[in-house]
């Protein structure tokens, strides 16, 4: 089953069983179809959840939200301290701004659409990680509010994990 060396095929088992745990087990001696079926509907939930995010961006776009830049204070030497980044232009902005809210949209629907489901979970994962990203290049120009990426953090990295576990469940 396995192809490298009798300590690597030791460690890979010792992985599989771990991982794989209590939820593996009780679902496989369950039954395949309700398996599948328990997969599936996480995976409806998570793409309804990246859309979601999408969402966020385009309320926060049709606001024309900005949040105000940081008030520049003197280093105690008579100098300022230079801004962190240059504003983006509007066009910027709103091109970015669109593109985040309808994104993940389509990363969800094209996931859902995918006849696989370890390729459409990690089409969800990759796009929580991409959404993620993208969030935090908005939190750096200032298009979402401060407190915004505290939110997000948790978010993705439970559902990724979530995501993960159930498809380490489903190999």
């Amino acid at each position: 089953m396995f192809t490298g060396t009798r300590l690597q095929d030791s460690a890979i088992h010792f992985v599989n069983v771990k991982t794989k745990g209590a939820l593996a087990v009780g679902l496989e001696l369950v039954d395949p179809i309700l398996a599948y079926n328990v997969v599936f509907y996480q995976m409806t939930y998570a793409a309804s959840l990246l859309s979601f995010t999408g969402a966020v961006h385009l309320g926060l776009a049709m606001a024309d939200y900005q949040r105000a830049p940081p008030v520049m204070e003197g280093d105690g030497k008579g100098q300022q301290q230079p801004q962190q980044t240059k504003p983006l232009s509007k066009g910027k902005r709103d091109w970015l701004r669109y593109s985040l809210s309808i994104v993940p949209c389509l990363v969800s629907w094209g996931a859902l659409a995918v006849p696989l489901q370890f390729y459409g979970m990690m089409a969800i994962m990759t796009g929580f990680t991409g959404v993620f990203i993208g969030d935090a290049i908005a939190h750096k120009y200032g298009l979402v509010p401060a407190w915004y990426m505290k939110l997000r953090a948790p978010v993705t990295i439970g559902a990724t994990i979530a995501l993960g576990i159930s498809l380490m469940v489903h190999l």
